[in-house]
């Protein structure tokens, strides 16, 4: 788990979809569209609410990155954001690059959550 390589304990992390109920068919998950993410943010905000020391988001695909970065202008400015792919297997399958990619974002936020110098970020 990239996760676990990167040395994020399990601990320090929480894991949301932007849109946490979900969308499709039986057969078939569908990606949210705008008006999906705005229906959700009062649940984001419900969440990042209850997250007091909240430090560093990884919004992972596109979705979630324009989710967060609405919701960020607004509510949480002063959180690193550390944008990256999403992890699924249609990414990595066509970008050979993105498994180490998010696995190099993950290891910045785990240097932020442990108090170490950043570059770049």
């Amino acid at each position: 788990m990239l996760r676990e390589e990167a040395g994020l304990p399990y601990a320090e992390s929480l894991h949301w979809n932007i849109v946490p109920w979900y969308l499709g068919t039986a057969d078939r998950i569908a990606a949210p569209g705008r008006s999906e993410i705005q229906r959700a943010a009062p649940f984001l905000h419900e969440v990042v609410s209850m997250l007091p020391a909240l430090e560093v988001v990884v919004p992972m695909g596109r979705k979630a990155q324009a989710g967060w970065a609405a919701y960020q202008e607004t509510y949480a400015p002063k959180v690193h954001t550390l944008p990256t792919w999403h992890p699924s297997p249609r990414v990595f399958a066509s970008r050979p690059a993105a498994r180490q990619e998010i696995l190099d974002v993950l290891r910045t936020a785990e240097r932020i959550l442990s108090g170490g110098a950043v570059s770049g970020a």
